[in-house]
């Protein structure tokens, strides 16, 4: 249960982990596929020196995300676990992956992602205050592995600022699920008007937290405001300062 600090409404600060409050270079589009064209690669190699013989393959990550959209088409959409993922991805290379290796492999996938993140000089002087000022910050993300956030966390020396953290893997919930925000209230024992989630997605952040009752901002830092999207906005996270007091 959340302890309250003051009489203020608003209680809980939620922030997005990627591309909001952490950033990385696949937080531009055009990078994205790069990015997991040569994490595909290195992650090849990896098994290589592990004694596997492994194909050629080009793109490998596509059929990675083959594998994961050929699951959700056939079954319920639940968020997939990295290393589940990651082993149905070898046996689809045709590599019989040893438990032990999956191991390695899943924490070498993991780290590579994590190391490409990096909280920003400003936002973690903005997370100094609010934590300062008492309030009980949450991480969230979407991912398929809830070791990621924690790993991040732990990389850029920032555990000291997190009261908790919440995962789709963690809650079994993918975005833009309204129920993964309506879980993490349940779960902090706390009313969702009280809490605020910050985000740089509509579709994924602002409008799930939204419909699950919470005060939401977006955090624009594409396409600057557009008046059309009707929802709190900033561009500067230091603008949070606003609308929580």
């Amino acid at each position: 249960m959340v302890m309250l600090v003051s009489d203020r409404l608003i209680k809980v600060i939620s922030f997005d982990m990627g591309c909001t409050l952490f950033w990385e270079p696949a937080c531009e589009k055009h990078n994205a596929e790069k990015i997991m064209k040569e994490q595909f690669e290195k992650l090849l190699k990896e098994a290589e020196k592990l004694g596997y013989e492994v194909p050629h393959i080009e793109n490998a990550y596509k059929i990675y995300i083959d594998i994961r959209e050929k699951i959700w088409k056939n079954s319920l959409e639940r968020e997939l676990w990295h290393k589940y993922l990651l082993l149905r991805f070898f046996y689809e290379i045709g590599v019989d992956i040893d438990p032990d290796d999956l191991e390695h492999l899943y924490w070498f996938f993991i780290d590579m992602i994590a190391k490409r993140f990096t909280l920003p000089k400003r936002h973690r002087q903005l997370l100094e205050y609010l934590s300062g000022m008492g309030y009980y910050i949450i991480l969230t993300t979407a991912t398929g592995a809830h070791d990621l956030p924690l790993r991040v966390i732990r990389y850029n020396d920032a555990k000291q600022f997190f009261n908790q953290v919440f995962s789709t893997q963690l809650l079994g919930l993918i975005k833009p699920d309204p129920r993964f925000y309506v879980e993490i209230s349940e779960t902090l024992h706390i009313e969702p008007h009280r809490i605020i989630h910050i985000g740089d997605s509509l579709k994924y952040d602002v409008l799930p937290a939204m419909k699950a009752g919470y005060k939401t901002i977006l955090f624009d830092w594409r396409t600057k405001c557009r008046p059309g999207d009707n929802v709190t906005c900033i561009t500067d996270l230091w603008e949070v300062l606003e609308y929580i007091q």
